[in-house]
């Protein structure tokens, strides 16, 4: 590929890409061939992607195999929380691929997705032994040492590495020109983000995904959040756009770019994260921003199903959407993010006289408050008939969690129920 920007007409279906000091940036559907044609030279390729097709994998290596060329040696991350997608080649130079295609069919073919090509020695053996260390210590410091080559990694058993692409996103969006791209966005996201910055913006532009269903479900809340704080909006230039197949993300600005495998999510950003949780992203400078979104533009309004520049349109959009989800019955979304609300542990101690004589820890989500409380409230009435059998004194119940939203809820409803039972709950 020359240098520069090639044009989208004539990139034969390998979508876009662009060529700087020993990186390459891939766009659109099928950015996965220049990878794979990395096997036809005989190289090895290692790595770990959150979803990996058993079916596809097992044809490749089936070809590779019977051609006498090295097989693909991949971790489906899913089980251990990783939702990066990281490709390995094991060549002289090593190259690395980061982004936010999975091994499937989707990813490497069909959906439209983002993949960096670093040829970078260093950066491509860093991941590898980021991805293979189990303990803590290491990982944080081989992460240290990617933050200081701009790859940012994301993983929730490191809060300080949490903070950092949460830390990295704010700072691209404190900018007069922000573009979102990600399948998923969570309107409490959106909340954090543009209720905060949105004063700050001239124009915000926002694509995100219509697959199916589930998504259209994540899109349809967000794009209500922004019907209802679009009249404050004032001043600004606010476009979104619904595109076909979308499974790439990431975030420019004035600033840079941020592009790999972080959804605009609470998981995706490490804003809530319940269980285990690993992202890569590669944070780029103000040029590649540039050009990255000047070949991305073109490349994401070939796919474009819907075009929303304003309230009137939003409105219809909204009314068209609330009737696809109504007809569509749910199928399993193609990519990988976790929708549902997060869930929270509370400790609920039963005291006399200040000692503790049960204790039991329950779970649940902002969602189900009334339904949890119920069940606690039952619970708590069994333990106290039979507290009450052998002592008179008063009984206290106290509500220990680490969520304060969480336990106010709980806490009022529970009063409700155990109004004639408990006179103190804390």
């Amino acid at each position: 590929a020359e240098d520069g920007i090639r044009d989208v007409e004539r990139s034969r279906g390998l979508g876009d890409v662009y060529k700087r000091q020993g990186r390459r940036i891939y766009l659109g559907k099928g950015v996965g061939f220049p990878m794979l044609m990395q096997l036809i030279k005989g190289e090895r390729i290692e790595g770990v992607a959150y979803s990996v097709n058993e079916d596809l994998y097992d044809t490749f290596n089936e070809f590779l195999r019977v051609n006498h060329l090295t097989p693909i040696s991949l971790r489906q991350g899913k089980e251990e929380g990783i939702h990066a997608k990281v490709y390995i080649v094991e060549g002289n130079p090593r190259i690395c691929y980061i982004g936010s295609a999975n091994f499937t069919e989707g990813g490497l073919i069909s959906y439209i997705e983002a993949l960096v090509e670093l040829r970078s020695e260093y950066i491509s053996s860093k991941l590898k032994e980021y991805l293979c260390l189990k303990e803590t210590l290491g990982r944080k410091k081989v992460a240290k040492e990617l933050l200081e080559e701009n790859i940012i990694i994301m993983d929730s058993e490191l809060p300080e590495f949490s903070s950092s692409l949460e830390d990295r996103v704010l700072e691209l969006m404190k900018s007069e020109r922000v573009v979102i791209i990600s399948p998923y966005i969570h309107k409490e996201v959106l909340e954090k983000y543009i209720g905060v910055l949105g004063r700050n913006f001239s124009e915000l532009m926002i694509f995100t995904g219509l697959f199916n269903s589930r998504i259209e479900k994540v899109t349809y809340d967000s794009l209500k959040y922004l019907e209802e704080i679009w009249p404050s909006l004032r001043g600004l230039k606010l476009k979104v756009y619904l595109i076909k197949d979308l499974h790439m993300k990431g975030v420019i600005s004035d600033k840079g770019a941020l592009i790999g495998s972080s959804n605009f999510t609470c998981p995706g950003l490490g804003i809530i994260n319940n269980k285990r949780r690993i992202e890569v992203d590669i944070l780029l400078n103000r040029d590649d921003g540039e050009k990255l979104w000047s070949t991305m533009y073109n490349v994401l309004l070939k796919y474009k199903e819907e075009e929303i520049e304003s309230p009137e349109k939003l409105k219809e959009v909204l009314e068209k959407l609330k009737e696809r989800m109504d007809m569509n019955t749910p199928k399993e979304a193609p990519d990988e993010e976790v929708v549902e609300p997060p869930k929270y542990s509370v400790k609920i101690s039963i005291e006399i006289e200040s000692e503790v004589i049960v204790e039991k820890e329950f779970s649940g989500s902002e969602g189900n408050v009334e339904d949890l409380s119920r069940e606690i409230a039952e619970y708590i009435k069994g333990e106290i008939r039979k507290i009450q059998k052998l002592v008179k004194d008063e009984v206290r119940i106290r509500l220990n969690s680490q969520h304060k939203n969480f336990i106010r809820k709980l806490k009022d409803n529970l009063i409700k129920e155990l109004i004639k039972e408990v006179p103190s709950i804390s």
